[in-house]
């Protein structure tokens, strides 16, 4: 061994080692400076941030480290006013996985530059559940961006870690193609929590891009939350949306997804949230979601107060509570206990011209959901729907369409189709589909249709000059058409008038229906243009039993679906 030492090899080894040892240490030490913050950086005693200084400082230290700072606490102690500073996002070149707890306090007047893949006070955050963002308001915030952005949000633009009780007010424009923008965050795989937005979001939205690059072509916009894959629950919206549709020649069809709340949800528990702002949008529409991806999706005690509205030649799905879901699992989503108070309507824009070629936009519009694979129950909508334009319309007061359950849910408002193509509409569900429309594999698939009503007339009128010479027109009081006559219908009710074009080619129009009848009252090819309801619900005789609507009333008992009282009967939870 002494020898070896001697050795000129032997010694230019071992300082070799050490150098690059000296260097792994000075690497990491340069990618985690020391904190230059009061505080241990622990639970107990987290870093603090007292004034714009140390916030200016900590946007610096929050994206030095290899392993993002994970464990690492850090509290807010002060309100601290921005001036008007830009404010370059935190994390912008690495990611965020401490815990930042704002403990109530507002950071509030700054601009957040809009030029990176990822935007908002910070850019990136991760770390799980048990890290995130808290307790953080953001006001007086603006945010403008022509450039490209993958994920934009006030809080965070992309998180993989939980953000709980913050607030946002925020305005926000784009002219830029993005991919998912929300008030509070972009895409999230965490769950949020007791969050609120409010301020505007402004779109230019081009709905073809050239290429073939499919990032953006389904961008998501929301009040809350772009894309979700997390849970959603207590949270509120009052973030307007509004966008300009631009024109392209290019041949990439863009559909667009909208929301209130979240533009698409992957979760499975969504409960407590509210949408107070009104959207006019390009595209799909939802006043919570837009669309729901998650077969075991529960969503529940949900409330959508804003007016909707979509213009579009591409997509436009529509609807208070959610705009679509086509789900292929073994399971369907199930919406309860929610309720939409806001109008909600649709232009459908021909989709080319008459004379190069077109293609005509087939719409699903309702006042819970527009269409697609769900279970609805105990829901109610009370606001108006009008739709007309070039496209195909399913039209409901509670469904568009829909391949599952509907019950115990109503519909009061007026509903007004005028369209150029065909209109499928009723006063509580515009079609109850057939099994073939379901391209899961569940067995026994229950499509069923009960104890539902709709208060309020339904109108459709031919446009003038229709593109469809083989038009169809069918409409009822409660359900517009059945695609399947094992489907369940029973125990329905409608209180009002019909309307329906008497020269409608093939034109239908129907009873559809009401309470304890088991045939649809149709008349084919019908010469008056409007029928009324005979068998109203103030003047019904509800009967009692495990069918009726008397064996779910109570009024005292929490179990209990409906109460009686007031000429209509109401869902229990709205007493």
């Amino acid at each position: 061994m002494k020898n070896l030492v001697r050795k000129p090899w032997f010694i230019a080894a071992v300082v070799l080692i050490l150098l690059c040892i000296g260097g792994l240490i000075a690497f990491f030490v340069l990618l985690r400076e020391d904190s230059p913050f009061a505080g241990a950086g622990t639970q107990s005693d987290p870093y603090v941030i007292a004034d714009k200084d140390d916030l200016i400082a900590f946007n610096a230290y929050a994206g030095n480290a290899i392993d993002g700072h994970a464990g690492e606490y850090f509290a807010l102690t002060a309100d601290i006013d921005l001036g008007g500073m830009e404010w370059t996002p935190a994390a912008v070149s690495g990611q965020f996985c401490g815990l930042f707890d704002g403990n109530g306090h507002t950071v509030s007047n700054f601009s957040i530059a809009a030029n990176t893949p990822n935007v908002g006070f910070f850019a990136y955050i991760s770390g799980g559940e048990d890290a995130g963002i808290r307790n953080l308001n953001l006001t007086g915030v603006t945010i403008s961006s022509a450039y490209d952005v993958q994920s934009l949000g006030v809080v965070a633009g992309n998180a993989n870690a939980a953000i709980l009780n913050c607030s946002v007010g925020a305005n926000i424009a784009l002219t830029g193609r993005t991919a998912y923008v929300g008030g509070v965050v972009g895409y999230t795989n965490c769950s949020i929590i007791g969050c609120k937005s409010s301020g505007s979001m402004t779109v230019s939205a081009v709905e073809r891009l050239s290429g073939s690059n499919s990032t953006y072509e389904w961008p998501r916009y929301a009040g809350v939350a772009g894309t979700a894959n997390g849970d959603i629950t207590d949270c509120g919206n009052a973030m307007s949306i509004s966008m300009t549709r631009v024109e392209s020649t290019d041949s990439v069809k863009r559909n667009i997804h909208v929301a209130g709340i979240c533009g698409d949800a992957n979760g499975t528990n969504y409960s407590g949230l509210v949408n107070y702002a009104d959207i006019n949008a390009v595209g799909a529409v939802g006043g919570i979601f837009c669309n729901i991806s998650s077969e075991n999706a529960v969503i529940k005690n949900c409330y959508n107060y804003g007016d909707l509205s979509s213009t579009s030649d591409i997509l436009c799905d529509i609807g208070g509570i959610a705009a679509r879901s086509y789900t292929t699992g073994s399971t369907l989503p199930l919406i309860e206990n929610c309720y939409n108070g806001g109008d909600v309507s649709i232009v459908s824009l021909l989709n080319g011209s008459v004379q190069t070629g077109y293609e005509i936009v087939v719409c699903w519009a309702g006042g819970i959901i527009g269409a697609g694979n769900f279970n609805i129950s105990s829901c109610a909508s009370e606001g108006n729907i009008n739709v007309t334009g070039y496209g195909t319309h399913y039209v409901g007061g509670v469904a568009g369409g829909i391949t599952g359950v509907l019950k115990n849910s109503y519909h009061i408002g007026d509903i007004t189709v005028e369209s150029k193509s065909s209109i499928i509409a009723g006063g509580v569900l515009g079609v109850l589909q057939s099994h073939e429309y379901y391209s899961g594999k569940i067995e026994n698939l229950v499509i069923t249709l009960e104890r539902c009503y709709n208060v309020g007339e339904v109108n459709i009128c031919l446009a003038d000059n229709p593109i469809s010479a083989a038009a169809n027109y069918l409409t009822g009081g409660v359900v517009g058409y059945n695609m399947q006559s094992e489907n369940a219908m029973r125990y329905n009710y409608f209180d009002s008038s019909v309307h329906a074009p008497s020269s409608a080619p093939e034109g239908y129009i129907a009873y559809t229906y009401w309470y304890g009848e088991e045939n649809a009252g149709q008349a084919e090819n019908v010469t008056g243009e409007e029928i009324y309801s005979n068998s109203g619900l103030t003047t019904a005789q509800l009967q009692s039993g495990a069918e009726g609507l008397e064996e779910y009333s109570g009024g005292t008992d929490e179990n209990s679906v409906w109460v009686f009282g007031d000429g209509y009967p109401k869902l229990y939870w709205q007493k």
